[in-house]
Protein backbone atom coordinates (compact mmCIF):
# COMPACT_ATOMS: atom_id res chain seq x y z
CA UNK A 1 0.00 0.00 0.00
CA UNK A 2 1.28 3.64 -0.76
CA UNK A 3 1.55 5.90 1.96
CA UNK A 4 -0.59 8.82 1.49
CA UNK A 5 0.99 12.13 0.34
CA UNK A 6 -0.21 15.57 0.10
CA UNK A 7 0.30 17.92 -2.91
CA UNK A 8 3.44 18.59 -1.51
CA UNK A 9 4.85 14.82 -1.78
CA UNK A 10 4.69 15.05 2.24
CA UNK A 11 4.47 11.54 3.68
CA UNK A 12 1.79 12.47 6.03
CA UNK A 13 0.91 10.01 8.23
CA UNK A 14 4.49 9.42 9.19
CA UNK A 15 5.03 13.07 9.53
CA UNK A 16 1.75 13.10 11.46
CA UNK A 17 3.12 9.71 14.09
CA UNK A 18 6.45 11.64 14.56
CA UNK A 19 4.74 14.61 15.51
CA UNK A 20 2.51 13.21 17.57
CA UNK A 21 5.78 10.87 18.99
CA UNK A 22 7.82 14.01 19.78
CA UNK A 23 4.33 15.77 21.40
CA UNK A 24 4.34 13.05 24.55
CA UNK A 25 8.22 12.16 24.82
CA UNK A 26 9.40 15.83 24.61
CA UNK A 27 10.37 17.72 27.92
CA UNK A 28 8.47 20.72 28.33
CA UNK A 29 11.22 22.29 31.03
CA UNK A 30 14.33 22.97 31.17
CA UNK A 31 16.82 23.42 28.22
CA UNK A 32 15.10 22.05 24.96
CA UNK A 33 16.99 24.01 22.16
CA UNK A 34 18.26 20.92 19.52
CA UNK A 35 21.39 20.56 20.59
CA UNK A 36 21.07 20.73 24.40
CA UNK A 37 21.27 17.35 26.61
CA UNK A 38 17.25 17.31 27.72
CA UNK A 39 16.29 16.67 24.20
CA UNK A 40 18.73 13.35 23.46
CA UNK A 41 15.71 11.30 23.83
CA UNK A 42 14.26 13.05 20.79
CA UNK A 43 16.88 14.43 18.76
CA UNK A 44 15.77 11.50 16.23
CA UNK A 45 12.16 12.14 16.19
CA UNK A 46 12.78 15.35 15.13
CA UNK A 47 15.49 14.47 12.91
CA UNK A 48 12.83 12.46 11.43
CA UNK A 49 10.00 14.86 10.67
CA UNK A 50 12.40 17.15 9.36
CA UNK A 51 13.99 14.72 6.77
CA UNK A 52 10.32 13.87 5.98
CA UNK A 53 9.18 17.14 5.50
CA UNK A 54 13.01 18.28 3.56
CA UNK A 55 12.38 14.94 0.98
CA UNK A 56 8.58 15.85 0.05
CA UNK A 57 8.50 19.13 -0.27
CA UNK A 58 11.90 18.85 -2.42
CA UNK A 59 14.28 20.61 -0.68
CA UNK A 60 16.97 17.69 -1.30
CA UNK A 61 17.65 18.57 -4.81
CA UNK A 62 18.70 22.03 -3.19
CA UNK A 63 20.26 20.47 -0.16
CA UNK A 64 22.64 18.02 -2.03
CA UNK A 65 23.79 20.85 -4.39
CA UNK A 66 24.66 23.34 -1.55
CA UNK A 67 26.74 20.06 -0.44
CA UNK A 68 28.36 19.53 -3.42
CA UNK A 69 29.18 22.97 -3.76
CA UNK A 70 30.66 22.92 0.10
CA UNK A 71 32.30 20.07 -0.91
CA UNK A 72 33.93 21.80 -3.77
CA UNK A 73 34.32 25.02 -1.49
CA UNK A 74 36.00 22.42 1.25
CA UNK A 75 38.38 20.39 -1.02
CA UNK A 76 39.84 24.08 -2.91
CA UNK A 77 40.70 25.33 0.93
CA UNK A 78 42.69 21.93 1.23
CA UNK A 79 44.37 22.74 -1.38
CA UNK A 80 45.11 26.48 -0.57
CA UNK A 81 46.01 25.60 2.38
CA UNK A 82 48.69 22.80 1.61
CA UNK A 83 49.92 25.04 -0.54
CA UNK A 84 50.45 27.62 1.89
CA UNK A 85 51.68 25.81 4.17
CA UNK A 86 48.43 26.61 6.47
CA UNK A 87 48.58 23.22 8.75
CA UNK A 88 45.44 23.06 10.13
CA UNK A 89 42.79 24.06 7.31
CA UNK A 90 39.95 23.14 9.67
CA UNK A 91 38.83 26.90 10.15
CA UNK A 92 38.26 27.19 6.66
CA UNK A 93 36.09 24.39 5.95
CA UNK A 94 32.12 24.53 6.00
CA UNK A 95 30.51 21.41 5.14
CA UNK A 96 30.29 19.70 8.84
CA UNK A 97 29.41 23.24 10.47
CA UNK A 98 26.53 23.59 7.73
CA UNK A 99 25.45 20.12 8.71
CA UNK A 100 25.19 21.01 12.37
CA UNK A 101 23.96 24.06 11.51
CA UNK A 102 21.22 23.22 9.16
CA UNK A 103 20.05 20.32 11.58
CA UNK A 104 19.75 23.20 14.44
CA UNK A 105 17.84 25.08 12.48
CA UNK A 106 15.42 22.57 11.41
CA UNK A 107 15.19 21.04 14.65
CA UNK A 108 14.75 24.17 16.54
CA UNK A 109 11.86 25.13 14.31
CA UNK A 110 9.91 21.56 15.17
CA UNK A 111 10.91 21.92 18.94
CA UNK A 112 9.71 25.66 18.90
CA UNK A 113 6.06 24.66 17.96
CA UNK A 114 5.84 21.80 19.68
CA UNK A 115 6.64 23.33 22.79
CA UNK A 116 4.33 26.36 22.61
CA UNK A 117 1.76 23.63 21.81
CA UNK A 118 2.74 21.74 25.41
CA UNK A 119 2.80 25.31 27.16
CA UNK A 120 -1.04 25.80 25.56
CA UNK A 121 -1.81 22.49 26.86
CA UNK A 122 -0.68 23.13 30.78
CA UNK A 123 -2.65 26.03 30.54
CA UNK A 124 -6.07 24.72 29.98
CA UNK A 125 -5.23 21.53 31.54
CA UNK A 126 -4.53 23.63 34.34
CA UNK A 127 -7.82 25.29 34.29
CA UNK A 128 -9.63 22.09 33.72
CA UNK A 129 -12.32 21.14 36.23
CA UNK A 130 -12.13 17.46 36.33
CA UNK A 131 -9.15 15.14 35.45
CA UNK A 132 -11.16 14.05 32.20
CA UNK A 133 -11.34 17.12 31.09
CA UNK A 134 -7.65 17.05 31.15
CA UNK A 135 -7.17 13.97 29.26
CA UNK A 136 -9.40 15.29 26.80
CA UNK A 137 -7.45 18.53 26.69
CA UNK A 138 -4.20 16.30 26.18
CA UNK A 139 -5.83 14.22 23.20
CA UNK A 140 -7.01 17.52 21.19
CA UNK A 141 -3.52 19.12 21.88
CA UNK A 142 -1.60 15.78 20.54
CA UNK A 143 -4.01 15.89 17.80
CA UNK A 144 -3.75 19.56 17.23
CA UNK A 145 0.29 19.11 17.28
CA UNK A 146 -0.06 16.34 14.57
CA UNK A 147 -1.32 18.70 11.87
CA UNK A 148 0.70 21.35 12.34
CA UNK A 149 2.68 19.59 9.48
CA UNK A 150 1.63 22.04 6.72
CA UNK A 151 3.07 25.24 8.96
CA UNK A 152 5.99 23.35 10.01
CA UNK A 153 6.86 22.80 6.69
CA UNK A 154 6.36 26.44 5.39
CA UNK A 155 8.49 27.35 8.69
CA UNK A 156 11.04 25.01 7.82
CA UNK A 157 11.69 26.27 4.36
CA UNK A 158 12.22 29.88 5.40
CA UNK A 159 14.36 28.33 8.25
CA UNK A 160 16.35 26.12 4.84
CA UNK A 161 16.70 29.29 2.90
CA UNK A 162 18.37 31.39 5.67
CA UNK A 163 20.95 28.33 6.39
CA UNK A 164 21.59 28.11 2.52
CA UNK A 165 21.99 31.90 2.83
CA UNK A 166 24.31 32.04 5.48
CA UNK A 167 26.62 28.97 4.22
CA UNK A 168 27.15 31.38 1.26
CA UNK A 169 28.09 34.03 2.71
CA UNK A 170 30.47 32.39 4.90
CA UNK A 171 31.78 30.36 2.56
CA UNK A 172 33.01 33.84 0.68
CA UNK A 173 34.42 34.81 4.35
CA UNK A 174 36.59 31.42 5.00
CA UNK A 175 38.06 32.10 1.43
CA UNK A 176 38.93 35.58 2.32
CA UNK A 177 40.17 34.70 5.69
CA UNK A 178 42.33 32.19 4.15
CA UNK A 179 43.98 34.69 1.55
CA UNK A 180 44.40 36.98 4.43
CA UNK A 181 46.50 34.30 6.62
CA UNK A 182 48.26 33.09 3.59
CA UNK A 183 49.30 36.69 2.63
CA UNK A 184 47.28 37.98 0.06
CA UNK A 185 45.22 36.06 -2.92
CA UNK A 186 45.82 33.58 -4.91
CA UNK A 187 42.78 31.82 -5.22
Amino acid sequence: MMASRDPDGMNVPSIKKSLADLYETMPSAGNVQYRSANMDGCRKTVDKIAEAIIDGRDFRGKYNSILMRLDEHDERMREFCRRNKIRNPEPYLRKGKFIEDYKARMGNAIIEEALSQKRAEAIMVGKAAHPREAKRIHKESALQMALLYRYLAAKIEEEAENAYDRELALMAKARKEAERDAGGPEM
